[in-house]
């Protein structure tokens, strides 16, 4: 199915895709896009740095509970070390659900405007970053761009590769996916612009790809291609150990809405939003249901719950078979 629709922000490009068990149920393009058109993916760029980051945990090689203390560079841990010490208790785990307290560098207003439109370095970028932190780690939720960011420099340091030579690896060469990668600059055939520069945004915002290629990387995860069903379960859950309720909104690299799917079902999703694009994914685990959705228009407006009623609506329709049994996480991945 193909439109041509204007809004705003001119001419809409873009393409939706929503598939059960790897069947479609609905594929659309509007404008010059198609399912292949490249776009970047803004945040969603983190449910890929997970995706990533967890395969080196089933491999044994990272763990969740790791500090990242000794990853950071030495001339930030001697200035952290009287500042906000509590950086000490920061985890890997902590980093991927947003329970770390690190405060947020891409949305702080004392953040010296247009500054970040230029490559900068780790130590930089770190050093940038406003304290103390917002709250203990591992007491709340707060969504912080930081956290990923530092997780793509924790992989480099401890990994050996970029995030983008991870990401490769890890996932576009398993699955054969063409049009997905990550970019220190921009790039030509790959839509979407961005007011920080790429290279900071490393891990955080920086991938692209297209919906074709998204909704592979969704159905792998509703098997055993990437990662175990132990491993997906746990990115799909809170961590027991938050306390507060906020806690429940995120998992590993995927917000969650507990029942918001008709009959009770879990949604799973991450949305991007740069300047000049917006991508979605979204899961119905339960259902092995999929949405990817890129397009030009720069801000979808809940995004999720836009996604709960197109999924519920094609669940009332009868578009939808019934639901696939999913297996219990296994309490051994609490080790990690």
């Amino acid at each position: 199915m193909r439109g041509e629709f204007t809004s705003a922000y001119g001419k809409v490009s873009g393409a939706l895709q929503i598939q059960q068990d790897g069947h479609e149920l609905i594929s659309a393009t509007v404008g010059d896009a198609t399912l292949s058109t490249r776009f970047l993916v803004g945040s969603v760029t983190k449910t890929l740095e997970a995706v990533v980051t967890m395969r080196r945990v089933q491999s044994g090689e990272l763990k969740l509970d790791q500090p990242v203390w000794d990853d950071l560079p030495a001339e930030f841990q001697a200035q952290a070390s009287s500042v906000e010490p509590r950086w000490r208790a920061v985890t890997l785990g902590k980093l991927l659900n947003h329970s770390a307290g690190v405060v947020d560098y891409l949305n702080d207003s004392a953040m010296p405007e247009g500054w970040l439109g230029q490559p900068h370095s780790f130590l930089e970028i770190l050093r940038s970053v406003r304290l103390p932190f917002l709250f203990e780690p591992g007491s709340n939720l707060s969504y912080s761009n930081t956290g990923y960011f530092v997780i793509g420099q924790v992989l480099e340091r401890r990994l050996g590769h970029r995030f983008d030579e991870l990401l490769e690896a890890e996932v576009v060469r398993p699955l054969a996916l063409p049009d997905t990668g990550a970019l220190l600059q921009p790039q030509a055939g790959v839509r979407g612009d961005s007011s920080v520069s790429l290279a900071n945004m490393m891990g955080v915002g920086n991938a692209y790809s297209s919906s074709a290629d998204l909704m592979k990387v969704l159905n792998a995860l509703d098997r055993d291609e990437l990662l175990t069903e132990a491993t997906r379960q746990r990115m799909w859950a809170p961590d027991p150990a938050c306390p507060t309720q906020k806690c429940a909104r995120y998992g590993i690299g995927f917000s969650l809405r507990k029942g918001w799917i008709s009959g009770n079902r879990d949604l799973v999703l991450h949305e991007g939003h740069l300047r000049t694009v917006s991508a979605v994914i979204a899961k119905v685990p339960s259902l092995r249901l999929n949405l990817a959705l890129l397009s030009n228009v720069p801000e979808v407006n809940q995004g999720d719950t836009r996604v709960q009623g197109w999924l519920n609506q094609l669940i009332a329709a009868g578009c939808v078979a019934a639901p696939v049994p999913v297996q219990a996480p296994d309490p051994l991945m609490a080790r990690f």
